[in-house]
C-alpha cells in the first residue's frame, strides 16, 4: 500500500475497517452483476458506450468537481468503466471524432470474458473509419509549429 498513490492509500485505510458481512454483500453484489453481464454477452458480441463522462479538465485538479452542471464526487466521471472493471470484463478506448471545441472524445469497446481478440478486430475496424491518424497529424504538426519544428510526416502516418 505504501507506494500506491493517495488517494489509493485512502481507499485501502478506509477498506481495512469494513466488516466481513459488507465484504461478502460486496462479492455477491459483485457476482450477481456478472451473472447479468454475462446474460447480456448472450445477446451482443460487445458493447460499445463512452469511456469517460467529462471532457478533458485541467491537469492540476484531480477529478471534475461538476459535469453537465452538476456536481460530481472523486469519481464522477468514471461512471460508464467502474462496472466493467468490477466484472472483469475486457475493454479497449477507440478515438472518435472530436468534440464541438476539438477536444479528444474516446468510445470503449467491452467485450465478455475472454473476448480479446474479437474486440480487437471490432475496433480495428472502427478505427479505419474514423480516421484518426490525420487528426493526431494534425495535432502534431500544430504542436511542432509552436516549437518551430517540423514533423517527420512518414513517422506520424505510421501511427
Amino acid at each position: 500500500v505504501s507506494q500506491a498513490s493517495p488517494p489509493y492509500q485512502e481507499m485501502a485505510t478506509s477498506g481495512a475497517f469494513l466488516s466481513s458481512t459488507t465484504l461478502w454483500n460486496g462479492l455477491n453484489e459483485i457476482a450477481q452483476l456478472r451473472n447479468q453481464i454475462d446474460q447480456l454477452f448472450e445477446q451482443y458480441d460487445a458493447i460499445l458506450m463512452p469511456s469517460i463522462a467529462a471532457l478533458a479538465w485541467k491537469a492540476e485538479e484531480r477529478f471534475p468537481t461538476t459535469i453537465d452542471n452538476e456536481a460530481v464526487g472523486p469519481r464522477g466521471h468514471a461512471i460508464f468503466t467502474g462496472w466493467v472493471n468490477a466484472c472483469g470484463c475486457p475493454a479497449l478506448n477507440v478515438p472518435t471524432q472530436p468534440a464541438n471545441n476539438g477536444q479528444a472524445i474516446g468510445m470503449q469497446l467491452i467485450g465478455s470474458m475472454g473476448s480479446e481478440l474479437s474486440l480487437l478486430a471490432i475496433g480495428r475496424t472502427l478505427e479505419k473509419h474514423i480516421n484518426w491518424q490525420e487528426r493526431l497529424l494534425g495535432l502534431w504538426t500544430a504542436q511542432n509549429n509552436e516549437n518551430t519544428q517540423q514533423p517527420n510526416a512518414s513517422a506520424a502516418s505510421n501511427l
